[in-house]
């Protein structure tokens, strides 16, 4: 992958102010030279930061200087990533701070994978309405603070290192999208599928009182705030279910209910079995999502945790039949007869297709399916002479 940046020195480590790339990804390094990087540039991709000539001037005065891993590439050759170029980003657990309007009106950007101790500058997502998804990871390692030790009345020089949790900014930063997005969190080994509903805000002026009142639509930001001293709280995500369904559409209900039920750390049990019923309620929107999208992970769900009903079966088939996957359709019709719901003699689908066929044709369906055809009997002949008037 042929990438290159250009980064300048800071406080901590280095501070990434541009990028170049063939294409729309940008991987972002954890060090450079040794040294680790550990901010990201104001505008540093955005359109509306240095223009290029300007970038170059930079690294030709000694300011900032270009890094490639590939250095039988030109870095000239690459253009730079930034704006409507920039599709995804991953940052390194390094990177702790991100300037101000660092992605903004990045529009075509659909995804970030970063570490939760990212603070990012104002308006850094300003613009971003095309992001999709986050995937969020919990730093392992903890930060560490540099105290002086004493010894009797002297100190010492050496200093000693005191861990201390890194802080989260993962509220914050989902305080900045306002659309629907989906979170993959991951911390300590545990994985999480998390969705954060949409919300936007009205202000409506009260004239006679001269007051500005803010309304807020959605319970997006109710989502939002389902964490305690920063950190994120499964058990808070999970009681807004019931808001969820009562403000938010069935699918967005249905892949919030899978993204738990599939993923189901720090899950309490009353919570599951809301999500359960959800998912059963909704069996034939299930799989009509699932079929579409391809996610065979959610039928081999069903079938080997919900036991579904013969009727369930009937739906899930018809649905996934209508989006075309016969993946789904093969194995959920392999599933159906492991569970013993296959009935003897044809279908009722196959059944009302021969009656409209002719019996023609409904005599070569009995055949392929096994059954017995019998065999159609000769015309009769009528015996008798032929009479011949003259």
């Amino acid at each position: 992958m042929a990438q290159a940046f250009l980064y300048e020195k800071c406080r901590n480590g280095l501070r990434v102010l541009a990028c170049r790339g063939l294409d729309g990804y940008a991987e972002v390094p954890g060090e450079i030279n040794g040294i680790p990087v550990t901010e990201l540039g104001r505008y540093a991709f955005s359109e509306n930061g240095e223009t290029e000539e300007a970038l170059d001037r930079l690294a030709e005065s000694g300011g900032a200087a270009w890094y490639c891993a590939d250095e039988s590439i030109g870095i000239h050759e690459l253009p730079l990533v930034r704006g409507d170029r920039l599709e995804s980003l991953r940052l390194p657990e390094s990177v702790r701070r991100a300037g101000a309007y660092c992605l903004y009106n990045c529009a075509s950007l659909r995804s970030v994978d970063m570490y939760t101790s990212v603070d990012w500058g104002s308006g850094s997502f300003f613009g971003c309405l095309g992001i999709e998804s986050f995937t969020m990871r919990v730093p392992d390692t903890a930060e560490t603070e540099n105290v002086q030790s004493s010894i009797g009345n002297q100190s010492a020089a050496v200093p000693t290192a005191k861990p201390k949790p890194a802080k989260s900014y993962m509220r914050s930063t989902l305080l900045e999208i306002s659309q629907t997005v989906q979170v993959r969190y991951i911390k300590d080994g545990m994985e999480l599928e998390l969705y954060f509903p949409e919300y936007y805000e009205e202000a409506v002026e009260n004239t006679p009182a001269r007051i500005l009142m803010t309304n807020v639509h959605g319970c997006g930001l109710n989502y939002r705030n389902a964490f305690k001293d920063g950190n994120f709280e499964p058990a808070e995500y999970d009681k807004l279910f019931y808001n969820l369904k009562n403000q938010e559409s069935e699918a967005l209900c249905v892949r919030a209910a899978f993204g738990r039920l599939l993923y189901p750390g720090a899950l309490q049990d009353k919570y599951r079995a809301d999500y359960i019923a959800y998912i059963k309620e909704n069996i034939k929107l299930t799989a009509g999502i699932a079929a579409e999208e391809g996610r065979m992970d959610w039928f081999r769900w069903i079938c080997t945790k919900l036991q579904p009903a013969a009727g369930d079966y009937e739906a899930m088939i018809k649905a996934a039949s209508a989006c075309g996957n016969t993946e789904a359709v093969s194995y959920l019709m392999n599933s159906r007869r492991e569970a013993g719901f296959l009935k003897a003699g044809p279908s009722r689908a196959a059944a009302s297709a021969s009656a409209a066929a002719g019996p023609e044709n409904a005599a070569s369906s009995q055949v392929s399916s096994g059954q017995d055809v019998p065999t159609p009997a000769p015309p009769e002949r009528k015996s008798g002479r032929r009479r011949f008037n003259l």
